[in-house]
């Protein structure tokens, strides 16, 4: 171990590609070249301005881009200690700088709310971005170099193509904090809803809302689309459903006498499935909008309703602490699975529909066999209630989020809790898995969505927003990701799976 003494305050450290050298940036106004090898300082470059705020190093380890307190950007040869170019271009101090994996343009970004790209083969200014109503703080660019991603203390982010040097994506959306976005099965349009009373749909080649759907009267609860993706299904707290069909026409569903809490669809698209506070269940018929049967046995109010695959059958959980297994056919239910002690928040069902995954209030998850009707393990091991949970398409895993900060890996085969995910310094309220079946994206209410590597349970990466991601889907195949946050702005990021610990969206 060593210590490296010169600066007066280090604000940043920064490792050449080739590992053999530590670069280190100063409020002092140097920049600070350390041979690892030799524990010695070897360069030391000082800059025309005042206190250094941003650097960075291009991919081949030569050049070194800073920026200043008083906006200035300098460009400087790493090896030669050589100053390459000097610009006074933002008006307020530069916050961040970033270099594109080809090391050819640098973006910088500036409490001016301005981001800046720089041409360093030619070393000129190519463009000034200008979006933001507030402070640029963080910018990220994808692995091809084709867009950059900036954040700002305004709570939006942008993307911006850097080929055609223009904004790329505006978020944008509710008024009220968005609290579910699916995409449609063609993976075309992505649907969002809100705490706001109105459902959004969204086009994900232009990134441009497409219309809004209004006609609630309270928040929107939760929503499903049809397996053709031509309707949506929509409940709300005013105690009615929704059906949108652009083409057809619109219809609200009366019955329920509180606060819709849940809502499915049927495999072959016929009927949809509500749960309600009033503590019942009911199957519409989407031809004539009227209610086919209604569902009663649960002495609290439908936490969820699933779905079971291949089978005309719903598992319905409840704040009464018990899963129940519905025959549609015949509208009575067949299973009622007890043992949790406390409210079953989320239910998951395996691909093959031969078994149930839930979690509850009181911090187990249970796996349940529905050919012979019993619970097959409890798995112990959050320290408060789970919020969510999912299965991997492969089977093989569950996988939890909770408020205890955690994500849980169940191992459904070995009955097991593989790993504990840590990293949230807060609520964990989200969870999602990629399409492969071999990334977890989470959300927390610590304003981050993280990767998980699902095979070495490691983190991948973090992205940090400036309030909770509240809804998210993945497109399958093409890592394509709508996010939500608490604001009701909605955005559109490519979800690129990283070599070794960078992550960009």
């Amino acid at each position: 171990m060593a210590t490296l003494r010169g600066h007066e305050k280090v604000f940043s450290i920064a490792v050449t590609p080739n590992g053999k050298y530590a670069v280190s940036g100063s409020h002092d106004g140097t920049l600070k070249v350390w041979d690892l090898e030799k524990w010695r300082e070897i360069r030391s470059l000082r800059a025309h301005s005042k206190s250094i705020t941003a650097f960075a190093i291009t991919s081949d380890g030569k050049l070194v881009v800073l920026g200043s307190l008083d906006g200035n950007l300098e460009v400087w040869n790493l090896e030669t200690g050589e100053e390459k170019a000097a610009f006074k271009e933002h008006s307020e101090p530069i916050t961040e700088i970033v270099i594109t994996p080809d090391g050819k343009r640098a973006v910088s970004g500036s409490s001016d709310n301005t981001l800046k790209v720089w041409d360093l083969e030619k070393m000129e200014e190519l463009t000034t971005l200008i979006s933001h109503s507030n402070s640029v703080s963080k910018i990220a660019i994808t692995p091809s170099g084709k867009y950059a991603i900036s954040g700002s203390s305004d709570n939006t982010l942008k993307v911006w193509d850097l080929k055609k040097l223009d904004e790329e994506t505006i978020s944008t959306g509710h008024s009220k904090s968005v609290n579910k976005i699916v995409i449609t099965p063609d993976g075309k349009l992505a649907v969002s809803s809100s705490y706001d009373g109105t459902l959004k749909v969204w086009d994900l080649k232009t990134k441009e809302e497409k219309v809004t759907l209004k006609g609630h009267s309270g928040p929107v609860t939760d929503f499903v689309i049809t397996p053709d993706g031509k309707r949506i299904i929509s409940g709300s707290s005013d105690k009615t459903l929704r059906v949108w069909d652009l083409k057809k026409g619109n219809m609200t569903l009366k019955g329920h006498k509180r606060e819709v809490t849940s809502v499915a669809i049927t495999s072959d698209g016929k009927y949809a499935i509500s749960g309600s506070f009033d503590r019942t269940i009911k199957v519409w018929d989407l031809e004539n909008g009227k209610i086919k049967v209604t569902l009663e046995g649960h002495k609290n109010y439908i936490s969820t309703i699933s779905i079971i695959p291949n089978k005309n059958c719903i598992v319905s959980s409840s704040h009464d602490e018990t899963l129940k297994v519905w025959d549609l056919d015949r509208g009575i239910d067949t299973i009622t699975l007890i043992g949790h002690s406390g409210s079953v928040s989320s239910v998951a069902i395996t691909p093959d529909g031969k078994s149930i995954v839930s979690a509850s209030g009181d911090g187990t998850h249970k796996i349940w066999s529905l050919e012979n009707r019993e619970e097959i393990a409890t798995l112990e091991g959050h320290k408060s209630a789970p919020s969510t949970i999912v299965i991997t398409p492969d089977g093989k895993y569950a996988v939890s989020a909770s408020y205890d900060r955690t994500i849980k890996i169940l191992d459904l085969k070995k009955q097991i809790v593989k790993t504990s995910l840590r990293g949230h310094t807060d609520s964990a309220t989200l969870v999602a898995v990629t399409s492969n079946s071999r990334y977890v994206v989470s959300a927390s209410r610590d304003n981050t969505l993280r990767v998980w590597d699902l095979e070495s349970s490691s983190e991948v990466s973090c992205f940090t927003g400036d309030v909770p991601f509240t809804a998210f889907d993945i497109l399958k195949d093409e890592n394509i990701i709508v996010v939500g946050d608490s604001l009701g702005k909605v955005y559109f990021f490519h979800l690129h799976i990283p070599c070794k610990n960078n992550f960009y969206f």
